[in-house]
This record gives C-alpha cells, structure tokens and sequence, in this order.
C-alpha cells in the first residue's frame, strides 16, 4: 500500500506535469491511467484523477496537437 505521503507526492507530481504543459510528458502521464498500463488500476483514485486533470490542462494549453 501507498503511504500517505507517496500519494500526496504523486498527485503534486502529476499537478506539475499538467502545469507545464509539455507534450513530452504524455508518455508518463499515460503510466497513471487504468487501461494504459498493467499496475496502474491499483492506485488511488486520487491520483488517477490528478492524470487526467493534468491531460485536460495539457489539451487546454495546446488543442492543436
């Protein structure tokens, strides 16, 4: 299990990544998404949520691409 902390890091993490807005980090964000990557499924739905909140950045940043 993930502790409290490791969570609340993850989910600055992927609030970061969604700030910056970089095309590059598709790649990592995709490791937080159930359905893209095996393990993912077991993390917290808090941090799921955090990967696709930083994807809606990204896309509102650059909804060209």
């Amino acid at each position: 299990a993930l502790s409290k902390t490791s969570e609340e890091g993850m989910v600055l993490a992927l609030k970061a990544l969604g700030n910056a807005a970089h095309p590059s980090s598709v790649k990592t964000l995709l490791k937080f998404l159930p359905g893209y990557t095996a393990g993912a499924e077991k993390l917290p739905t808090r941090v799921q949520g955090a990967a696709v909140q930083a994807f809606r950045l990204l896309a509102t940043r650059d909804p060209h691409s």
